[in-house]
C-alpha cells in the first residue's frame, strides 16, 4: 500500500521540503495505524540504517520507503522489501538525459520529459528497494520497458508504475518490489496527518 499526500500550496520552498519530509514520516505512522500495527513513540528510534542508509525496521516484519517531490509525499509499507520513488514531471537537459539513460534506453523515452521522469522514477525505485542508492549506478541499472508494468533487462523485482495529475502538475510515482504486487494508492489529506506529524 502507498499513502500519498498533497500539501499545501502557500509553503515557500524552504518551508516546503521540510514539510514533505515531516509527511514522509507522518504517512508512515498514518499507515501503520491503518494496518493495525503498534506504532512506537520515537519511530526513528525504532530504525536500523543498512550500509548506504537505507533505514529499516529491526524485526523486519513489514518494509517502508518514503519518497517526496515538489509538493506530495508517500510512503510505501508492504511485507516484503520495498523501494519507493516520486518525481514532478519536467523537462531534462540533454546532459541529464544522457546521465540518465543507459544503453539502449533512449528508445523508451526520446526526448519525451514524461518518459524521461518515469524512466528516472523507475530506477530510483529500483535502488531504493536495493538499498544501493546511488552506489548501485543510475546507468547500470537498465530497463526494457517503461509503462505501468517497467520491466528491468533481465531477471528483476516487480515494478508499478503511474502517472499523477494534480491540476496542471504532474508526477511519476514508482514502487519496486521483491514480490508480485498491486500498486495500491491511499490519498490522506494534510489535515489528517497533523496528529502524526510531530515527529
Amino acid at each position: 500500500m502507498v499513502y500519498i499526500t498533497k500539501l499545501p500550496k502557500e509553503l515557500d520552498r524552504k518551508a516546503a521540503v521540510a514539510a514533505e519530509r515531516k509527511a514522509g514520516w507522518a504517512l508512515l505512522c498514518y499507515g501503520m495505524e491503518r494496518l493495525g500495527l503498534e506504532v512506537p513513540v520515537n519511530i526513528k528510534q525504532a530504525l536500523e540504517v543498512g550500509e548506504h542508509g537505507k533505514p529499516y525496521f529491526r524485526d523486519k516484519r513489514f518494509h517502508f520507503n518514503i519518497s517526496h517531490s515538489r509538493g506530495l509525499a508517500a510512503c510505501a509499507l508492504e511485507s516484503f522489501p520495498v523501494g519507493l520513488d516520486l518525481e514532478r514531471e519536467r523537462v531534462f537537459s540533454s546532459t541529464l538525459a544522457a546521465r540518465i539513460r543507459g544503453e539502449g534506453e533512449e528508445a523508451l523515452t526520446g526526448e519525451d520529459p514524461s518518459l524521461l521522469t518515469q524512466l528516472w522514477t523507475c530506477k530510483e525505485a529500483h535502488m531504493k528497494y536495493t538499498g544501493m542508492g546511488m552506489a548501485q549506478g543510475i546507468q547500470e541499472t537498465a530497463f526494457s520497458r517503461l509503462g505501468p508494468e517497467p520491466r528491468l533487462r533481465g531477471e528483476g523485482p516487480w515494478l508499478r508504475s503511474l502517472r499523477l495529475e494534480r491540476g496542471p502538475e504532474a508526477w511519476h510515482l514508482t514502487e519496486c518490489c521483491g514480490e508480485p504486487f498491486a500498486l495500491e494508492l491511499e490519498w490522506v489529506s494534510w489535515e489528517a496527518l497533523q496528529p502524526y506529524a510531530q515527529i
